[in-house]
């Protein structure tokens, strides 16, 4: 058994085919067929019921490729590490950003790792906050970044905040809102609301939970929206431009009351127990 033969088995178990499976693995069918009755005789167990025309997973399959999915993590970051400690830069890391973060400072942090250590292979993905979860859960990425409110229950997972920021109500900058030193619920209830993605697609408030117009996971989108529309949104005060977009387009207002709360954090959640790569850690 090694490294190679696991991503075989997971591979099988993911396509359901051994055509398929052997294409994405990058050898032929039966050099794969070949690997995993190796596996199997190995083990003197039945790891994938071949006597339909789709490939079942037994219920030792299952074991095993839930147990490999594991080990072909760590070997891959023990491979990782080794070329970090033989190159300061070399490595792969792959992470997941929520809406919000992904919009406001994705394109900096690729701009950064790019000039400053590009032989590291970065590898982000963009969704909302529990489907990066799943991700996370299986090892697809190492870490996750979101806001406090995209998840709601975290305490299997290790949890670092990264920044705490206060939040405004975002328009455009000759908004009819912008003229008010802060704006109320009733106010607000005259326009368009836009937002990312929360758990139940609503903004969470103080008071339970306020129903928005639009929900998009696409803060670029969201953006371009508010300056083409009356919209609103519930943002940190944006102070550098996002991407072709001028911050100074955007006003920002306090709300009164308890609308809202009025802090936020952006932070890090990766799997407990599990090292991140050294190449994460730089990044």
């Amino acid at each position: 058994m090694n490294i190679r033969s696991l991503k075989y088995a997971i591979a099988l178990d993911e396509y359901r085919s051994f055509q398929h499976a052997a294409r994405a693995s990058n050898i032929s069918p039966s050099a794969l067929s070949r690997a995993i009755q190796a596996l199997e005789d190995e083990f003197e167990l039945e790891l994938f019921d071949r006597t339909s025309r789709k490939i079942v997973t037994t219920a030792a399959g299952r074991e095993f490729v839930s147990a490999a999915r594991m080990m072909v993590l760590y070997g891959e970051d023990l491979i990782t590490r080794m070329k970090y400690l033989k190159d300061a830069t070399a490595g792969s890391v792959l992470l997941g950003l929520a809406p919000l973060p992904a919009g406001l400072f994705l394109s900096r942090f690729l701009v950064r790792m790019l000039r400053e250590v590009p032989q590291i292979n970065v590898h982000a993905k963009t969704g909302v906050g529990p489907d990066l979860l799943v991700q996370l859960d299986e090892g697809s990425i190492e870490f996750l970044i979101c806001t406090d409110t995209a998840l709601t229950d975290l305490a299997q997972y290790q949890v670092r905040e990264l920044h705490q920021f206060r939040l405004f109500i975002m328009t455009r900058r000759d908004h009819p809102l912008t003229g008010f030193d802060r704006i109320s619920s009733e106010q607000l209830n005259g326009y368009p609301v836009m937002g990312g993605a929360f758990p139940n697609n609503m903004w969470p408030a103080n008071k339970g939970y306020l129903a928005t117009h639009t929900i998009c996971n696409n803060y670029d989108a969201i953006f371009s929206a508010i300056l083409s529309t009356d919209a609103c949104c519930l943002s940190p005060k944006i102070t550098r431009n996002i991407g072709n977009i001028d911050h100074n387009m955007f006003s920002f207002t306090e709300f009164s009351g308890d609308m809202f709360p009025n802090k936020s954090s952006f932070i890090l959640v990766c799997a407990r127990g599990r090292p991140l790569s050294l190449a994460a850690e730089l990044a």
